[in-house]
């Protein structure tokens, strides 16, 4: 199993990359359920933790969201991604920042992305105090209004515990998407990203094979429900 914890893994993954875009779990139609769920004004701040070559950002920014910041602690994948946007996508921000100690002002995004950076955290030692930490900062920089949206291959009964936390005062709804078939990637498909709510989390309640299906666990700073 590749070494996902580990950050000498990334800087060689993305140094011999070719220059390889590459996203993790979903492409940008499978966020904008969820930029629509929030919902996100062109004016908003916008964190994407561990971008790698996503190109997350660069699919925000050219849909009018020009306020975003994604970091990522491989400086390889930074550097090729600013390479990339730096003169046609002057204000889209790329650092190079370990997301478990972000150097960013508190309350200052409306919305923060994470597509699998958790799990990957989780790959290190002391994994869980590293995903608090994770979570600590993300709370800190979210604005009041926030939601950090989270892409997870795992269910409910091996995330909640990152998320259900009463230092973060999040309320958290989980939800699963389709995950493509690699038959209907190979022909082109048009991929259905509809997002279904998880009330009660088993497998007989949702009827599904957890290896069919990405979680996305969405969380609010105050006390409103997301709408459903």
């Amino acid at each position: 199993m590749p070494e996902y914890g580990d950050k000498k893994y990334w800087d060689h993954r993305y140094s011999t990359s070719g220059n390889t875009l590459f996203d993790w779990y979903v492409d940008y139609e499978g966020v904008k359920p969820f930029v629509e769920l929030v919902p996100l004004r062109y004016d908003n701040q916008v964190l994407i933790l561990g971008c790698g070559t996503s190109p997350l950002g660069e699919n925000l920014y050219d849909d009018g969201f020009r306020k975003v910041t994604a970091i990522d602690n491989s400086a390889a994948a930074i550097s090729m991604m600013k390479a990339r946007s730096e003169f046609i996508r002057p204000e889209l921000k790329y650092a190079t920042m370990d997301a478990v100690r972000l150097s960013l002002p508190e309350e200052t995004f409306t919305m923060v992305v994470d597509k699998g950076t958790i799990d990957c955290v989780l790959c290190n030692k002391d994994a869980m105090d590293r995903v608090h930490d994770l979570c600590a900062q993300v709370s800190r920089v979210m604005a009041p209004e926030g939601v950090f949206i989270s892409y997870s291959f795992a269910s409910p009964e091996d995330r909640d515990a990152c998320f259900n936390k009463p230092e973060f005062n999040w309320y958290v709804t989980r939800y699963m998407i389709n995950k493509p078939s690699i038959e209907d990637l190979r022909a082109g498909k048009k991929q259905d990203f509809t997002p279904k709510v998880i009330k009660d989390w088993t497998l007989e309640s949702v009827r599904t094979d957890p290896d069919d299906v990405h979680f996305i666990y969405v969380m609010r700073k105050h006390d409103a429900p997301v709408d459903e």
